[in-house]
Formats: C-alpha cells, structure tokens, sequence
C-alpha cells in the first residue's frame, strides 16, 4: 500500500514538473515573438532613417552648404557628411542585423534549444537598439550642423536650443517611464528597454572582426559546406538511381549490406550535424 502511494506521489511530481516546464516554455515562445516584434518595428524605423540620410548626402543639399574656407567651416562640413554617413550605415546595420537575427531565431525556437535562442536575442536585441540610437543621434547631429552651415548665427542658436531640450527631454522621459513600470508593475526593466552604452556599441563592432572570432565563423562555414556538399552528392546519386531505373543500391541497403564492400549498413552510424562539426569545436 504504501509502495503504491509512493509511486502516485511520484508520478504526481513529474506531472507537475512537466506542466511547469511546459508553461515555462510557452513563456519563452511569447517573449520570443515579442521581441521579434520589436526588432520589425526597429527595421521599419531603420528605414525611414536611412532614406533620411541618403537624403542629407544628395547633390541638393550639399549644394546648399555655404563654401566658406574658415577653418570652422571646414570643421562644420566634415562632422555634417560624416553624421549623416554614420547615420546611413547605422540604420544598415540594424536593418540587415536585425532581420538576420529573426531568421535564426525563428528556426532556433522550433528545436530544443528555445532558452539559449532566447538569451542570444535579448543580446542582439540590446545591441539592435544601441545602434538604432546612435543613428538618430547621428541624424539629429548632421541636421544640427547643417543649419549652422545655412543659418545666420542667432537662428543657429535657436536651433540648437530646440534640439538640446528636445534630447534632454526624451533621456529623463524614457527614464521616468522606465521607473514607472519599474515601481507600479515591478517589470525588470533592463531586458525590455537596456541600451547599450558607447562602450558596449564600440564592443559589438570590434568582437566579431577579432581574428579568433573570424576563424571560429570560417571553420563553422567550411563544416557547413562540406555537411551540405555530402547532402547534395547523396540526393544526386539517389535521383540518378531512379533515372537509370537499377535499385540494386536500395535493395542491397535493404538486405543490409553496402552494393560496393558489403560492410552491412546497419553497423553504420547515421551522418549528422554534430559529427561533422565535432573536429571544428568552437571555443570561445
């Protein structure tokens, strides 16, 4: 009797370990899709933003810059054409990185690994959103610089009064709305609105063109490559098969032995990512 208790209690707890773990995974699943979300929105405002640019680097509108040699003139040309550069290349940046980053986690959240694709997103997504930032800073700063090129001087100051307060405004507001869900929900905050600093933009740029990284992705590639390339002789051979109609191949497959050594295919293991990626481990 009581051996039988025991075994319902147990069962009892590893139904209920299931259940949680399946709720946790449906948790994960909605976080995912949320995010994925955010990085649409991010890329639809990429977007806007790099047609902006293109336009702040159009012959109109360097046209309209005054030709003035002073050396403060110069100084004003070169930070107006290299913000509004960086703000080109920025929003390309989050627009190619951004969908690049849906695409694998869309296919990593259908595997087992639905928690490490998670965490990997929440990285990118805080890497996304730094450089988003940074493209509307650099924007703002090239617009800046280019009504101080055209504009009489009082004017110019009047501008840039506007787009300090404007700037300082949305800091403290983005904090206050941060603190607000913060204190009244008590939602962590730093996984949905966490910008990275200068530094960590600076990180995000550099980590992947260190040598040691781009030897890690080259091995990974030729391992892809070659798993590929066996995938594709394999179909080919099979669908030449069936053209010149002899399926001695199958039919020796299926009495277990290979149609060239007679090495019996049941004692071959099966090919898989993870054999072919085993003399490439990557360490980092």
């Amino acid at each position: 009797m009581q051996d039988a208790q025991q075994q319902l209690l147990t069962a009892q707890s590893e139904s209920a370990s299931i259940a949680k773990a399946k709720a946790m995974m449906e948790v994960e699943t909605l976080r995912i899709n949320q995010r994925i979300e955010i990085l649409n929105n991010v890329g639809t405002q990429a977007t806007l933003l790099a047609g902006s640019s293109i336009g702040f680097l159009g012959g109109e509108a360097l046209e309209t810059v005054d030709d003035s040699e002073y050396w403060l003139h110069i100084v004003a040309k070169f930070i107006y054409v290299g913000a509004a550069s960086l703000a080109l290349v920025s929003s390309l940046w989050v627009i190619i990185v951004a969908s690049h980053l849906i695409a694998l986690t869309r296919d990593a959240s259908l595997r087992k690994n639905i928690l490490k694709a998670s965490r990997l997103l929440d990285l990118g997504l805080k890497d996304v959103r730094g450089m988003h930032y940074l493209a509307m800073g650099c924007l703002l700063l090239s617009c800046l610089t280019g009504a101080l090129l055209n504009m009489a001087t009082i004017i110019s100051m009047l501008v840039c009064a506007i787009f300090a307060l404007f700037v300082v405004q949305v800091v403290c507001k983005l904090s206050y709305t941060s603190l607000q869900f913060y204190e009244e929900v008590e939602l962590d905050v730093y996984d949905v609105a966490a910008v990275g600093s200068i530094q960590d933009i600076f990180h995000s740029w550099l980590v992947p063109l260190q040598t040691q990284n781009r030897r890690r992705a080259s091995r990974m590639w030729e391992a892809m490559h070659e798993l590929h390339a066996d995938d594709h002789l394999l179909e080919h051979t099979e669908s030449f098969t069936r053209r010149d109609g002899t399926p001695s191949g199958a039919r020796a497959n299926d009495d277990g032995l290979s149609s060239r050594d007679g090495t019996p295919t049941h004692s071959r293991k099966p090919f898989s990512t993870a054999q072919s990626t085993k003399h490439v481990r990557l360490e980092g």
